[in-house]
């Protein structure tokens, strides 16, 4: 199992809905910028880069350009909830900051500005209704409503981020991540990946937080662990096997960095969700 990276079709923007019963999306990022918006009475456990949120009914929260993130919702109700990607050099074009800050909403900064939280809250309702209530003029409508949001995001809702002059290099990233997909089982380092790509391994973690907002290190650990999952609920081999398996150095390791992901130990998870 892989950490997808979504490519962009070019377009200014995308919306989708989604709707029914439970959720597990995959780890994944893109270079767009994504805002979500739960609609539904649940709980919704989102997760970026390891790090676990609750969302409930009327929150929004905003996915910074190349997070990775993932989302679940175990729920036998139905459930419903609005995504935007905006596309990242969309964005540039009428913001050129936007390398230097990152935008930081979530279901606490309506404390600070409540008045903006509550008018983003409502425009996202807007654009809700019309994907519902087809018009001739809805890609219009939408696009004006995008403009209003982003606005919105960009007066009050961005936080400055320490620049790094070292530009991205998106191909020794997308090829240091496929060699990792395919030796996660063997004892690979990012040390040792930074001499087979003739780097040092600083340049190599710089490289990965600009791309996808983690070290070599962590995503290595990510791909042995979604591996890991898959074989926990699809399989009947012991932890012990799976963690060596999966390229782990030995069980108490592997347990400790599931617990540390998933909040219980493999054993409770796969009793959980089999």
């Amino acid at each position: 199992m892989q950490i997808r990276k979504e490519e962009s079709d070019g377009e200014p923007f995308k919306y989708y809905v989604h709707k029914g019963r439970g959720i597990n999306v995959s780890p994944h990022w893109h270079q767009g910028i994504e805002i979500n918006y739960l609609i539904s009475d649940d709980d919704l456990e989102f997760r970026e880069n390891g790090k676990t949120t609750h969302y409930h009914q009327g929150d929004m929260w905003v996915t910074n350009s190349r997070v990775v993130h993932e989302a679940h919702l175990v729920s036998e109700d139905r459930w419903l909830e609005l995504g935007l990607i905006i596309d990242y050099g969309f964005l540039k074009k009428i913001y050129p900051q936007i390398s230097e800050h990152k935008f930081v909403v979530n279901n606490i900064t309506n404390l600070s500005h409540p008045n903006d939280y509550r008018k983003l809250q409502e425009y996202l309702r807007e654009l809700y209704q019309l994907t519902i209530i087809p018009e001739k003029t809805i890609e219009l409508k939408m696009t004006g409503i995008v403009y209003l949001i982003l606005a919105i995001l960009i007066q009050d809702f961005t936080k400055r981020v320490p620049r790094i002059d070292e530009s991205a290099n998106e191909n020794l990233v997308d090829s240091v991540t496929v060699q990792i997909n395919n030796r996660f089982r063997e004892p690979i380092t990012g040390l040792k990946l930074a001499k087979e790509f003739n780097t040092s391994l600083t340049t190599l973690n710089r490289q990965f937080n600009k791309n996808i907002s983690m070290s070599v290190g962590k995503y290595i650990t990510m791909i042995r662990l979604l591996n890991a999952q898959k074989k926990l609920l699809n399989g009947n081999q012991t932890v012990e096997y799976i963690a060596i398996d999966c390229g782990f150095s030995n069980s108490k390791t592997f347990i400790n960095s599931f617990k540390n992901w998933k909040h219980v130990t493999p054993f409770r998870y796969r009793k959980m969700y089999k």
